[in-house]
């Protein structure tokens, strides 16, 4: 009897225990669902939030007009450039020498020819050395000794130390030269009625047509031309026939130099040139000159 007893209590001890355990199962599945699922829920409602680029317009429409926009600020370039406007032509071309001479001075190969001076006095000096020694320009065909003085003629006028100089610059600022040569022609045309302490270099026109009928009328100048680059060549070409035409209005061409053939025959040098930047300009003053002369002459 006994042992029958023992065995009825421990089934109802087994099946305490089954149901025991159903019901913990079912209530940590219940515990998972309501926790860790809306947590999850919860999760990706965030990482839509974030990605969501909708999310940042509706914020940027609610505060329209409350945060503008810092206004762009202007860059160094405009500045210079605004600044370069409202300068007088006087202004602006003297101050482009006179920074050009600036720059010029603290060059080490300026340096090694041991200039005391400024820079800017001791290149005007040199101007005035050359106009005051013009070229030699017969109206008839050159004489051999007048060509091979001429072709020496810089050389006669300055001397090896200036001359080197001169080729010096010509070649370590190569890459300027067109600009330099059109803010110093600028200087010749505006210099006379400018008040400027700074800049003492004239250039009389009677003068500087000495020398274009030198590059244009003569073997030597010729000769001299020659040697340089093509658009050196082209552009010192070019400069004596904006001269040439001055003399002729002025009516101090002495030397009889053909401006309309000498103006078609620069302007097909212009066209033909590679790498000028203001080819379409120089190309276009000389058409202008051009129209002009065959309605007014």
């Amino acid at each position: 009897m006994p042992k029958t007893t023992r065995k009825i209590k421990n089934k109802k001890s087994l099946l305490l225990l089954i149901i025991f355990g159903a019901i913990t199962v079912v209530a940590c599945f219940v515990l998972f669902k309501t926790i860790f699922t809306s947590k999850k829920v919860i999760d990706t409602e965030e990482q839509f939030a974030w990605e969501n680029p909708l999310k940042d317009i509706e914020d940027l429409s609610q505060t329209a007009g409350t945060h503008r926009p810092p206004e762009p600020k202007a860059k160094p370039a405009e500045i210079s450039q605004a600044k370069t406007m409202a300068l007088t032509p006087c202004e602006r071309v003297s101050g482009a020498l006179v920074d050009f001479f600036s720059y010029l001075k603290k060059q080490k190969y300026i340096a090694a020819y041991e200039i005391k001076e400024p820079l800017l006095e001791y290149s005007n000096k040199l101007v005035i050395k050359l106009l005051n020694n013009p070229p030699i320009i017969n109206e008839g065909t050159d004489d051999l000794f007048t060509v091979l003085k001429n072709t020496a003629h810089f050389y006669r006028v300055l001397g090896h130390k200036d001359i080197s100089l001169i080729k010096d610059i010509l070649t370590y600022e190569q890459a300027d030269i067109e600009h330099l040569m059109g803010i110093f022609w600028e200087w010749s045309q505006i210099g006379p009625t400018c008040d400027s302490n700074k800049i003492q270099m004239n250039f009389p026109l009677p003068k500087l047509y000495e020398y274009t009928g030198f590059f244009l009328n003569t073997l030597g100048g010729q000769s001299y031309l020659f040697r340089r680059d093509s658009n050196m060549r082209v552009l010192i070409k070019y400069y004596c026939v904006l001269i040439l035409d001055q003399a002729v209005t002025a009516s101090i061409n002495k030397y009889n130099i053909d401006e309309i053939s000498t103006l078609d025959s620069v302007i097909d040098q212009i066209k033909n040139a590679d790498g000028l930047e203001n080819q379409e300009q120089y190309l276009a003053n000389l058409m202008n000159i051009k129209t002009r002369i065959s309605t007014t002459r």
